[in-house]
This record gives C-alpha cells, sequence and structure tokens, in this order.
C-alpha cells in the first residue's frame, strides 16, 4: 500500500507518489474521532488547519498550525498525526539564504513540536556548516509548497463545508 490508498505506509510515500488530498483527507478523518470531537480546542484547531490547507497559500501557517496540535493528536490519533506529518514532509520544502543567496533547499522535516525551533534547527545547520555566514540572524528560513498553488475549483462550496 502507498499514499493512494487508505492507510500510509512510509516506507512508500514520497513527494513523486504523494496524492495532494492525502493530508486533508487525514484532516478530516481526525474530524470525526471522537477524541477531537470531546475537544472543543482541538476541534477549533483542526478546522483553522483544514482551511489553511484548502486555501494552500502559506505553507509556514500550515506548519504552525499543525505543530500547535501534534502533540495532543499524537496522544490520541497516533496513526493519522503521523500521516499528516508524512504528508506535510512532502508537500513542503525549507529554503535557507543569507544576504539574498540560496543556501539550501531540502525537503521539511518536523522534528519537533514548535516552528520557532524548526526553523532554529535549519540556521544552525547552516550555521555550523557555511564558513561565509557570520551570524545566525543573516539567516533566513522560508518555506514553500514543492507543487505549484494552483487555484481549487468551486472554493466557496469548499469553505462551505468546513
Amino acid at each position: 500500500m502507498s499514499c493512494q490508498g487508505p492507510h500510509l505506509n512510509s516506507s512508500n510515500c514520497s513527494p513523486a507518489n504523494c496524492r495532494r488530498d492525502c493530508g486533508p483527507d487525514a484532516v478530516d478523518a481526525l474530524l470525526k474521532s471522537h477524541h477531537v470531537l470531546d475537544d472543543q480546542m482541538l476541534l477549533d484547531s483542526l478546522l483553522e488547519l483544514k482551511f489553511l490547507l484548502i486555501e494552500r497559500s502559506n505553507p509556514e501557517a500550515v506548519v504552525a498550525a499543525f505543530l500547535g496540535i501534534r502533540r495532543r493528536l499524537e496522544k490520541c490519533e497516533f496513526l493519522l498525526a503521523y500521516r499528516l506529518r508524512q504528508w506535510l514532509e512532502n508537500q513542503i520544502s525549507v529554503q535557507v539564504t543569507s544576504d539574498g543567496r540560496a543556501l539550501m533547499t531540502q525537503p521539511l522535516r518536523l522534528h519537533g513540536y514548535c516552528l520557532r525551533h524548526a526553523i532554529q534547527h535549519y540556521q544552525r545547520e547552516i550555521f555550523e556548516n557555511k564558513l561565509e555566514v557570520n551570524s545566525l540572524g543573516e539567516i533566513k528560513v522560508s518555506m514553500a509548497w514543492n507543487i505549484p498553488v494552483v487555484a481549487m475549483e468551486n472554493t466557496e462550496a469548499l469553505q462551505a463545508a468546513l
């Protein structure tokens, strides 16, 4: 089984074979979970995440929203949280620059629970390995969708479904 199936097999999950709607499908499944339905704050956060995924304009906001609820999701719905994390890692890349020069572009890796720590990880990696960088402050980290954003048809209907 790969990402095309209803469950995730991480050995076959890669940007090349990951469906664009696999992540939103995981969010939909999480929204149906009794663990989520019993936690109003978690439910609201998942709805916000789903809206950001539908909008697909700000990958940093999507990552921040996911990391904000990751720990609670992993306690009650680990497999769906893992599936969503894998999907985000396949869909988003990290771009590191210094003084306008590209230093690194690589797939997103979500090892922690905080966007600030994730960004600091990439800054430290560059600072420790690139001799031409003088300080952490001159290293800028941004995120981008791997697949160009395509305007979704019937956006009003999708937002109404939320």
